[in-house]
């Protein structure tokens, strides 16, 4: 059996990211998939990624935003229009955008001196406990 290390959203980030996505997301594998379905699975994969490097930041207390997998750059195609899976690409690139606006607006709207008065209760707390001790 597996085991789980000390960090199990980081490890579910790393699977998910580098194990379920590329088998997920392949088109070899979507083969005979309806294109609709092929297309949400996608969608949901990278949102549920998303969501766990968020989740990953909140725990740490830090802001992270999640960058979308490079593959999902749109290739550049002279003289045509993009094609429908550079749409898709185009989308899940959008979906990124509109998760970092969420997160900038949350950071903005929480009181900017929580992180201070924090950093002061810990350091009136060492403050107390290294008194005692000298």
């Amino acid at each position: 059996m597996g085991e789980i290390g000390e960090n199990p959203l980081e490890t579910l980030a790393v699977v998910a990211q580098d194990v379920f996505m590329p088998l997920l997301t392949s088109p070899a594998n979507q083969q005979g998939w309806p294109d609709v379905v092929a297309k949400e699975v996608t969608e949901n994969m990278h949102k549920f990624v998303s969501n766990v490097l968020v989740t990953i930041g909140q725990v740490k207390g830090q802001t992270l935003l999640p960058l979308p997998p490079p593959s999902t750059l749109p290739q550049p195609v002279q003289g045509a229009d993009l094609s429908l899976k550079d749409q898709d690409k185009i989308h899940i690139l959008e979906s990124a955008i509109v998760t970092w606006t969420k997160q900038i607006k949350n950071v903005l709207k929480a009181d900017p001196d929580t992180p201070l008065k924090v950093c002061v209760a810990c350091r009136e707390g060492e403050r107390e406990r290294w008194g005692e001790t000298y």
